[in-house]
């Protein structure tokens, strides 16, 4: 796969959050200012007629609050490839212990607590929401402790 992007493909309950929520975690979460090749580009690819209009809108916004070029570029979704296991779980992937002391259930592209942890490890809950999930993700309190120290070092 020479000329690609990397990227994710969310799914979301929409009686939990919403499609601009999620836009609005992708604009805070990564400078979209910053010129990259065509594999690390900003780049939100819409599924259906609504989230490409709610793309736009929020586009406009970004390069009106912003002093620089807003280099995201837009596209309706298409095909995509999952990458290979290997390039799964980039966070979690860091903590090799860790990584090694759960029983994963599935594969760590499709784990959801494998997807959890990676977002604890990346920076991207605080102690409270943690602490009110560790136990439905089936963690042993040696784990919890662990990640909690990572959340704190993160903080």
């Amino acid at each position: 796969m020479g000329d690609h992007s990397e990227c994710v493909d969310i799914y979301y309950d929409p009686t939990i959050t919403t499609f601009q929520n999620i836009l609005k975690l992708f604009w805070k979460s990564h400078d979209p200012t910053i010129h990259t090749s065509s594999q690390y580009r900003s780049l939100i690819l819409s599924h259906n007629m609504v989230q490409t209009a709610q793309v736009a809108d929020s586009l406009q916004v970004q390069k009106k609050e912003r002093h620089k070029e807003v280099c995201t570029r837009t596209d309706d979704f298409s095909i995509f490839y999952q990458a290979e296991e290997k390039h799964q779980k980039n966070q979690l992937r860091r903590h090799p212990a860790l990584l090694a002391s759960v029983d994963w259930e599935e594969s760590l592209a499709s784990s959801y607590v494998a997807t959890r942890l990676n977002g604890c490890l990346g920076g991207h809950t605080n102690m409270a929401s943690f602490n009110k999930e560790w136990e439905k993700l089936g963690l042993s309190k040696e784990i919890a402790a662990y990640v909690r120290k990572v959340i704190i070092k993160r903080s």
